[in-house]
């Protein structure tokens, strides 16, 4: 990680955002509540906002067909 990214994942932490923690040679993130902040082993990001999908009644009857 750049020195950009690592003061952008601790200031979200600082203000109460949820942080991810993943070993480098992994692709698997856990939600940290407490993290570490070991640069040389662990990777960071804030934990990304869940993705919804408006769906309208007629958006809804033309998907099931």
């Amino acid at each position: 990680m750049k020195h950009t990214e690592m003061i952008t994942v601790i200031q979200a932490h600082s203000e109460g955002k949820g942080i991810e923690v993943s070993l480098k040679s992994a692709d698997h993130w856990e939600i940290s509540n407490d993290p570490i902040w070991d640069f040389s082993r662990c990777k960071y990001r804030v934990k990304p906002s869940p993705k919804y999908k408006t769906i309208t009644p007629a958006s809804y009857l033309q998907q099931s067909g």
